[in-house]
């Protein structure tokens, strides 16, 4: 039995004697979950367009809540989580005390640390979204209803806002001009993709309505993303789309797949690099997107050869930013102040033995999603494709901005699917 199924059938019990309090919430309780969700949704909306040093906030809001207002018929203590996930939060642990050791002793350890914080809290919402027994959120009543509209509206505003037909300055100011990115925008659609097919499969009870309902918003979320200039959310819908393909046919082999894929590349980046940026230096695709390919190519180079420098223990949390990168054609300094890749910075910064403990806990959530089975585990098996996506070829290891906003969306996923868990289980629909 699955972490998930047996800690479900542990509060089915439970469940059934909380049966009539689920069914007649109440116009308090009602309140109490509108409001919830009215929160998350604004947290969703800082986390496009708050400033970047901020938004790792509300994927740990979302974990306060998930703790907070926890579904009474599916209670859980913070001891009774570790024990069903032991290896996860073990990993996870182990990870973060490594990351912390080695900014404090690192050669700036204010900046190291002010990294290193805000980012093992963003990570600890990623991992413990994923965990089944964590899955506690509050009744959930307001996201089925709304969800699917809350995706189509996001999806449907980044278009007009790329097409310039409305201008985000003048409704809101200058200031929250500023503050939009419509890279973040990008990311936050494709992402959400695998959580409103979940709904949708949940919601919809013929196949008829799931295409119906499905088909549009896909093209719609689809047409956002490759009209948004941001090529590592096209990435990630690409490697989602994908994902949910292969998990529809094979969860077991996806994850798996996902699991050890995601581990090997961890830990060979730095001897399959080097042929790599050999051989793709004199091919055509070199300028294939010059910017893009081959800043990207530098950046990973130039942190290779720091990565030999101290491969088994690192540099320091925020080393790149501290040395730079140099073009290793030209010898010239670069601007960027990290490789745009956690596959390389995990190695400049904390070493093997770093990118050792990262790899092993992307294995032990692969196999914890494979155990959850299901619509459920397809949806947490596309959420990991797109993160791991993104990551590994757009954003620097520390920024949690990034690392925060899939803590949050990741999040939503487990509200809704221990929502709609508990509810089967009590044979109720899932807009009760």
């Amino acid at each position: 039995m699955s972490a998930d199924a047996g800690h479900l059938a542990e509060t089915a019990s439970a469940g059934q004697a909380a049966l009539p309090a689920v069914r007649n919430a109440g116009p308090l309780a009602n309140l109490k979950d509108d409001l919830v969700g009215s929160i998350l949704a604004a947290a969703a909306v800082f986390s496009i367009i708050g400033p970047q040093g901020l938004t790792w906030l509300p994927a740990v809001l979302a974990l306060a809540m998930a703790w907070a207002c926890r579904n009474p018929a599916a209670p859980v203590r913070p001891a009774e989580v570790v024990r069903d996930a032991p290896y996860v939060f073990g990993a996870l642990a182990l990870f973060c005390a490594w990351t912390l050791f080695r900014s404090v002793t690192a050669a700036n350890p204010a900046d190291a640390l002010s990294a290193a914080v805000p980012f093992c809290f963003s990570l600890t919402a990623v991992v413990a979204a994923f965990v089944p027994p964590l899955r506690m959120g509050f009744n959930g009543r307001w996201l089925w209803r709304f969800f699917l509209i809350l995706h189509a509206a996001l999806s449907a505003v980044l278009l007009l806002l790329i097409f310039k037909w409305i201008d985000i300055s003048a409704i809101g100011g200058e200031r929250l001009g500023q503050h939009w990115h419509f890279n973040r925008a990008a990311l936050f659609t494709a992402l959400l993709w695998p959580i409103s097919l979940y709904v949708i499969r949940v919601v919809a009870t013929t196949a008829t309505w799931r295409i119906l309902i499905g088909a549009p918003l896909y093209a719609l979320a689809l047409a956002a993303v490759l009209s948004a200039s941001s090529q590592s959310a096209q990435l990630a819908f690409l490697a989602i789309s994908a994902t949910q393909v292969l998990a529809k046919i094979s969860l077991s082999l996806t994850m798996r797949l996902i699991g050890f894929g995601a581990s090997a590349l961890v830990l060979l980046t730095p001897l399959m690099f080097g042929p790599i940026y050999g051989w793709f230096r004199g091919s055509a695709a070199w300028e294939l997107n010059h910017k893009t390919v081959a800043e990207r190519m530098w950046l990973w180079r130039s942190s290779l050869d720091y990565i030999w420098q101290s491969p088994w223990i690192g540099h320091g949390v925020e080393y790149i930013r501290q040395a730079g990168n140099v073009n290793p054609d030209t010898g010239a300094a670069m601007t960027h102040n990290h490789p745009h890749s956690f596959l390389f910075q995990v190695w400049v910064d904390t070493g093997l033995v770093g990118a050792a403990i990262l790899s092993a806990l992307f294995v032990i959530v692969a196999r914890m999603i494979r155990g959850v089975g299901g619509d459920g585990g397809q949806m947490f098996a596309a959420l990991m494709a797109g993160i791991i996506a993104i990551w590994a070829v757009s954003h620097g290891m520390w920024q949690s901005w990034f690392v925060g906003l899939a803590g949050l969306i990741a999040a939503f996923g487990g509200f809704l699917h221990q929502r709609s868990a508990l509810l089967a289980r009590m044979k109720l629909p899932p807009d009760t």
